[in-house]
């Protein structure tokens, strides 16, 4: 059963995005644009090797290979879940990159740093979305671990922009969309599906 609080939530969340955009929109790009260029503009060696390896913990890849590990390792649950949540945020990041068309910072500004060359439209950040759900789906079974996998995440969102392949803007909209849909997500009940599915898995040894 989907849990009406968070579609409460998520409902609310679009609607306060619309009205920020029609009333404060231009103000908003412009400090956009001025804190991507004081994250992006950074010269360090040692964090572009850092951001380029954190930035992996976003990618569809990443989370496939996360998804088949506790599959493998009869997390049954977990699995299912982490795969519910994968697929809504990849069909609602398509959907609002071909509705906002937003552009990426390199087709916007020439001479900034770019570690992670991606194509197509930006907004929002994929990779921001999937590590907040994900962290979101994983904390509430390990709760003791919740605010650390939170703070992975998070570096995860600010990566995208380092490595320049996303405004802030991108990364704080696709964070705050994978924990609301992470928490929808956790509420649905799959036991009968699970119990289901287990007569048609190999017995556990």
């Amino acid at each position: 059963m989907i849990a009406k609080k968070e579609i409460k939530l998520i409902l609310i969340f679009y609607a306060l995005s619309i009205l920020a955009f029609l009333f404060f929109g231009n103000e908003i790009i412009r400090l956009d644009n001025q804190i991507f260029l004081q994250i992006n503009q950074v010269n360090n060696p040692a964090l572009d090797y850092f951001f380029i390896i954190v930035t992996m913990g976003g990618s569809t890849l990443f989370w496939l290979l996360l998804i088949s590990v506790f599959w493998m390792g009869k997390q049954r649950k977990i699995s299912i879940l982490l795969l519910i949540v994968f697929l809504i945020d990849n069909m609602t990041v398509f959907g609002s990159k071909l509705l906002f068309n937003r552009s990426r910072p390199n087709e916007i500004f020439s001479g900034i740093k770019v570690l992670d060359d991606e194509i197509g439209q930006g907004f929002p950040s994929g990779h921001s979305e999937r590590a907040f759900s994900g962290a979101t789906i994983l904390g509430s079974f390990y709760g003791n671990l919740k605010y650390f996998l939170y703070f992975l995440a998070l570096l995860v969102a600010v990566s995208r922009i380092y490595v320049g392949a996303h405004f802030p803007l991108d990364t704080i909209y696709g964070s705050v969309n994978g924990i609301l849909i992470g928490k929808l997500v956790r509420g649905l009940k799959i036991e009968d599906f699970l119990a289901k599915l287990g007569k048609f898995l190999p017995s556990r040894k």
